[in-house]
């Protein structure tokens, strides 16, 4: 959500409707936004420039429909990227010194985590260390990855009585979820890490003031329920306990940048009922951010038939059209249940809906399906497609060195499945990570043309 004193999020909405009491959650009713977007003033430098950005994060917020999400980046191009970025000149100089922007972009250039800490340790030596080079560390940690090292910059944060402030502490509950994704993190850990980053969280919104303004509030409410999102169901109760105290506080308004992530979480909990009530109340907050973030959910949880009803409702109770992430999710849903012909017919919709086939990640995933369903059958018209589209030279503008590598090493498997098929057993053909973590990395040794997808991809 954000990216230094920068929000990556749905602009906010002018009031329009009240929520309809949301039943077993504890009463929670809030007032959404329908209206259109509204400007939020003038417009201010962003301190984090975009390329600062990890390239995922980026792409997603520059596909995010303009007539839905604020535009101005402080570019000379319109990009629909930044929502409502916080004026340098208002945060307090105990919280921002000018005099300290030179650590905050060492710490943010940093390229390891042992060049983070020794900026931060050269900042300290100084004596010129404040809330914003705390958390323009908790931000490229977070950016990173860099869990352990997260957790040093809060102990040393704490350890010397360094107050983070709403924004800091913003950027701290974001670091946290970005951490509590799934990735090189053995399974074991992941789920000792996100226990961390609740407690963690609880602790942060303790320490927070009450929330002077609508924007603090929604902002502060937002990032709880993302940190939520990213822990799983274990968190609700906590993020029904904030929203909670928000209402005795007098704060009950909510935007679809928090409706997002709380459908999310109720998704992850297997309340899918509750989660089609909740559309068919406030279909306006159904968009393709939405339908990506569900998808995405429906598919961690291998039930496809429930991405799939997603997909349809989409269309059927909003009718609009899912951008390339919104496939590329559905693609991305399917290869983790195991059914990688059912991925390349949604890639054969992307494709006759007029998408650009050659961008990086959707070639990718292809490529992969392609390899598993010609090693299964060895069929002629399969061979004849993943020898075409192992051939077609793709976009590697901006695309990060480990996707590129992934789309070399499915070439390298794909020429050699196409000469020597009888060389490669099933477990060679995984290169995409959501093959390698879905449900085919229980599959047996299937040897090429043994017809192993006609019962398993059904």
């Amino acid at each position: 959500m954000f990216q230094g004193h920068r929000t990556l999020a749905a602009c906010r909405c002018s009031m329009s409707s009240l929520w309809r009491d949301l039943g077993g959650y504890g009463g929670l009713s809030h007032y959404l936004d329908l209206g259109h977007c509204v400007s939020h003033g003038q417009q201010r430098k962003a301190h984090t420039k975009s390329h600062q950005v990890p390239f995922a994060q980026r792409d997603r917020s520059l596909k995010r429909r303009s007539d839905i999400f604020q535009r101005p980046t402080g570019l000379n191009r319109k990009e629909n990227f930044l929502a409502s970025p916080t004026t340098p000149a208002q945060s307090p100089k105990s919280e921002r010194n000018p005099k300290f922007a030179h650590w905050r972009q060492e710490v943010k250039g940093s390229k390891t985590p042992e060049e983070l800490l020794s900026h931060l340790f050269d900042a300290f030596d100084a004596s010129q260390v404040d809330c914003s080079v705390i958390s323009a560390c908790m931000q490229t940690c977070g950016d990173q990855y860099w869990w352990s090292t997260l957790l040093q910059v809060h102990d040393l944060q704490k350890a010397n009585a360094i107050k983070l402030g709403t924004v800091g502490s913003m950027i701290f509950l974001n670091a946290l979820r970005k951490c509590c994704k799934t990735g090189r993190t053995p399974a074991k850990d992941l789920l000792l890490r996100r226990e961390q980053a609740l407690a963690l969280g609880k602790q942060i919104c303790q320490e927070l003031s009450r929330p002077k303004t609508k924007p603090d509030y929604l902002k502060t409410l937002g990032c709880v329920y993302a940190l939520c999102a990213a822990i799983g169901p274990k968190a609700l109760p906590w993020a029904m306990d904030f929203q909670e105290q928000m209402r005795l506080q007098g704060w009950t308004s909510i935007t679809r940048l928090e409706f997002g992530p709380f459908l999310a979480l109720l998704e992850q909990d297997g309340q899918t009922k509750k989660v089609d009530e909740l559309l068919q109340k406030e279909p306006r907050f159904f968009d393709e951010v939405l339908l990506g973030e569900l998808v995405n959910v429906a598919g961690t949880r291998y039930d496809w038939k429930r991405v799939e009803h997603l997909w349809v409702k989409s269309q059927t109770d909003r009718h609009f059209q899912p951008n390339e992430l919104c496939y590329r999710a559905r693609c991305k849903a399917h290869l983790l249940c195991g059914r990688p012909t059912a991925c390349l017919r949604v890639l054969d919709e992307m494709r006759s809906a007029g998408f650009n086939m050659k961008v990086a990640r959707t070639a990718e995933m292809e490529l992969q399906a392609l390899i598993i369903i010609y090693h299964s059958g060895l069929s002629k018209p399969h061979l004849h497609r993943l020898s075409k589209v192992s051939r077609e030279k793709l976009d590697f503008s901006e695309v990060p060195a480990s996707l590129q590598s992934n789309i070399r090493r499915l070439k390298e498997v794909a020429q050699r499945l196409m000469t020597k098929p009888s060389s490669l057993v099933f477990p060679d053909l995984l290169v995409q990570v959501y093959c390698k973590e879905g449900k085919m990395a229980h599959w047996c040794n299937h040897k090429a043309g043994s017809k192993y997808l006609k019962d398993q991809d059904a």
